[in-house]
């Protein structure tokens, strides 16, 4: 029985009630999960992002990106390491309005709540910006590993989405068998998530003059057009295009969701 890739318009929708939820009270495990299904990140770059990561552009003050890919975690670990030899994973990702506005209002809570600078173990914390973005539970302090954000996930997946074990079964060998999966993406669950992105940010950028190049780069892919350089994709001209054209055809913008403020 073939199986099926990605959400329908009904998971996507329950999907999106969870992960879009209440930023101050959700679990961070959900936001490692919103990071693959919003940004398209793998499960260890997930992980690794902390709240200096979104960066709010110049030239366009309203919107933000999220740097993933430069800091991950290691394997079945919550601690951080560099990207290493993996050349294409760095990047800058357009955060699209319905997430940005989220992660705005969780970090500017932990700002208000937290006293800094603090400690977790043998981590200092010395503002809100050094905290993880993806933490474990409510612990705000402590960041989550990639087998945590996946096994929430999978809880999600069984629990929200009705995904039964036939159907989680088929995803794994298909995340196996895919050429484009790196070695550390071991959870069946955020790598759907991720490939859910890939679909949407298909369907954006489809016409597109630099439609390949943009989906290489932001799948942290290589580049295979020689006349582009990694770094000619981190321009704010081509992130505000990327965003526009994720708001404009991105189907989490046609829910019915309630937007917090930052007030």
């Amino acid at each position: 029985k073939r199986v099926q890739r990605s959400f329908t318009d009904q998971e996507a929708f329950l999907l999106t009630k969870e992960l879009l939820n209440n930023p101050i009270t959700m679990p961070g495990e959900n936001f490692g999960i919103a990071i693959c299904e919003y940004i398209g990140a793998r499960i260890n770059e997930a992980a690794g992002a902390s709240f200096r990561d979104i960066i709010q552009l110049v030239d366009y003050p309203n919107e933000y990106v999220l740097r993933i890919g430069a800091l991950t975690t290691k394997l079945h670990s919550n601690l951080l390491k560099t990207s290493g030899k993996t050349y294409n994973a760095p990047r800058l990702i357009p955060i699209m309005d319905v997430f940005a506005v989220r992660l705005l209002a969780r970090m500017k809570y932990l700002e208000n709540t937290i006293s800094f600078p603090c400690s977790y173990k043998n981590t200092i914390y010395n503002s809100v910006l050094d905290l993880p973005i993806a933490c474990h539970g409510q612990d705000y302090l402590r960041r989550c590993s990639s087998d945590e954000i996946s096994n929430a996930a999978r809880r999600l997946f069984r629990d929200v989405l009705h995904f039964d074990e036939n159907r989680m079964a088929g995803l794994s060998e298909l995340m196996f068998r895919d050429p484009d999966r790196f070695d550390e993406e071991k959870s069946a669950t955020c790598y759907t998530c991720r490939r859910d992105f890939a679909t949407e940010l298909s369907i954006a950028l489809h016409g597109h003059k630099h439609e390949m190049v943009y989906q290489q780069y932001n799948m942290g892919h290589k580049i295979d057009d020689s006349r582009f350089k990694r770094n000619d994709l981190t321009d704010e001209y081509y992130l505000h295009e990327t965003k526009a054209l994720l708001e404009k055809s991105h189907r989490v913008n046609s829910f019915d969701i309630t937007v917090p403020t930052l007030a």
